[in-house]
């Protein structure tokens, strides 16, 4: 399974992608979400908005999995890593082949990722 090259390409520009999958309970919502950032230094730094033949390899992605109860959502209440449920994260994952790996790990369809602001992740 592979990210399409949109979803490539938000992600190396630095957007976001979320998706909403079933949780492990009716009264959770659970969703797996993933984005990019680059590296000067040892400091974490905001991608640009180029993009370029090597810069797949070149991103550093963070991926984060996790369950929240739904009365967050429905209150707009903000949330706090102990507000998650079953949270799984990971960091320094490099490059897109790498993120794939981790990815289908997670979820079984990469279509069902959009970006963030199209979803209700309160995180």
């Amino acid at each position: 399974m592979n990210l399409s090259q949109l979803q490539i390409n938000e992600l190396i520009k630095g957007i976001q992608l979320t998706a909403e999958l079933p949780s492990g309970a009716p009264s959770n919502r659970r969703f797996v979400t993933v984005a990019g950032y680059a590296e000067e230094n040892g400091m974490a730094k905001k991608l640009d908005k180029r993009i370029y033949p090597k810069k797949s390899d070149e991103v550093i992605f963070w991926l984060r999995d996790f369950e929240i109860s739904d009365e967050y959502i429905k209150n707009h209440w903000d949330t706090a890593e102990s507000d998650l449920i079953n949270s799984y994260f990971i960091n320094g994952i490099r490059g897109i082949a790498a993120l794939e790996v981790e990815l289908v790990k997670h979820i079984d369809d990469f279509s069902l990722l959009i970006p963030d602001w199209e979803t209700e992740n309160p995180v």
